[in-house]
């Protein structure tokens, strides 16, 4: 398949993904919508892995007269200002009929929690107790320290959330300011990131973006695809640790990109890579607040699995007998473990929680295995390893056993980095 029509391809299966996130959201039903949703995702991975299989790196950028050149630089900056307006605007509207309630959602009431607890120097990891409920916390650093600024300088974190998105968007659209290209391909490129946000946050559960702040961790990963194989070893630290110290979902991947790494750069920078990313979760996690409540953390981590287990029942508002809620979304396959797991609900949480470490273990070494394929061909390995993570988190959130809505979000802007990467030769 040619390059351009690959190229369409993964942008029509990035629009059924956003379909199955918003209004096209389990039309299908609960039991065919997840396979909708996960082999349009799959299916716009690997439609990115052909792309990078056939890209070589040293492709060169098309030329370009005076006057096409002010216009693309005039038309990314334009569509990226108004781009993040509207869906400013949109957001506004959100935050102003969700407003900030633990009794509605406990995620941005908890973070504030933490951070206050932060500010003040008291026990960040401490159980927080709302009106007949405990939250056992276990946020990762990076998911709620950025918050710190919102909470000195007294604005809504959920804008915080939204800035750091807009950050990650940057480096993509500071790319497409400097790199030539074809009108056709700059104005897809520029308009897609802010079509896949309109649209979700246009839709009639919009109000999730109100009650979460995925947005935060989203502008991380994006700013971790930008860094895959910088020619500074401390760029790409960066990026892996914004990302490991929020949403630790690529887990498996990293080792693959590890090894890649030592391939394709070397010893020297690796060992630089490894010691910092060893020194990075030391000092920003595990010494300020692992070592201290050691043994608090690890009692409320046990917890965790019962936690998990609530959600495989159905909630105290909804009918008698039904499914439970969080399952029946149609965007994990957890309801048919649920539904033909053996044993009681703790039985079939626990297979279902088996099977997704395998499975994203061997997603893992597929990978590898692809990325010996693509470097023997001379293909561009950071295009694939972005394509590859955007696989893994499909993976890996397939087989989610809590699968709440907001944390589709990260693997559907995936495509963001893979579309505004591309480079049609």
């Amino acid at each position: 398949m040619a390059r351009p029509y690959l190229f369409s391809l993964l942008l029509l299966l990035t629009l059924v993904e956003v379909g199955m996130l918003s209004f096209w959201r389990n039309e299908p039903g609960p039991y065919l919508s997840p396979f909708v949703w996960f082999f349009a995702g799959i299916g716009s991975a690997l439609a990115a892995i052909r792309l990078s299989y056939l890209s070589k790196q040293t492709a060169e950028p098309p030329e370009e007269t005076a006057d096409q050149k002010k216009w693309r630089k005039f038309g990314v900056v334009t569509i990226f200002l108004v781009g993040s307006m509207i869906c400013a605007h949109l957001l506004q509207n959100i935050f102003t009929a969700v407003p900030i309630d633990a009794g509605i959602s406990d995620v941005i009431p908890s973070m504030q929690v933490y951070v206050r607890r932060w500010l003040n120097g008291e026990n960040v990891y401490a159980p927080i107790y709302y009106d007949g409920w405990k939250v056992v916390p276990t946020y990762m650093p990076f998911l709620w320290m950025p918050y710190s600024l919102a909470e000195i300088f007294s604005f809504d974190y959920r804008w915080m959330a939204f800035g750091v998105f807009l950050l990650g968007l940057a480096f993509y659209y500071r790319n497409l300011v400097n790199t030539p290209a074809a009108a056709s391909n700059w104005l897809v490129k520029a308009l897609t990131p802010f079509l896949l946000l309109g649209i979700l946050l246009a839709d009639k559960h919009a109000d999730i973006f109100g009650m979460s702040v995925e947005l935060l961790p989203v502008g991380f990963y994006l700013i971790l695809g930008k860094s895959l194989f910088h020619r500074q070893w401390w760029v790409v630290l960066v990026g892996i640790l914004l990302s490991l110290l929020s949403r630790w979902a690529f887990t498996f991947w990293l080792p693959v990109y590890l090894i890649a790494f030592l391939i394709e750069k070397g010893w020297i920078p690796t060992l630089k890579l490894g010691t910092g990313l060893v020194v990075g979760v030391f000092f920003l996690f595990i010494l300020p607040f692992l070592i201290p409540n050691w043994q608090t953390l690890s009692d409320e981590m046990k917890v965790y699995p019962r936690t998990a287990k609530g959600r495989w029942q159905t909630e105290s508002w909804q009918q008698p007998g039904e499914k439970p809620f969080h399952l029946k979304q149609g965007l994990s396959f957890a309801l048919f473990f649920y539904d033909y797991a053996d044993g009681d609900a703790f039985s079939r949480l626990a297979t279902n929680r088996r099977v997704h470490k395998w499975i994203c273990i061997s997603t893992g070494l597929l990978l590898l295995i692809g990325y010996f394929l693509v470097r023997h061909a001379g293909g561009d390995i950071s295009y694939y390893f972005l394509a590859a993570l955007k696989l893994y988190l499909v993976v890996f959130y397939g087989f989610f056993y809590v699968p709440f809505l907001y944390l589709y979000h990260l693997p559907l802007f995936m495509s963001v980095p893979l579309i505004m990467r591309y480079r049609r030769t």
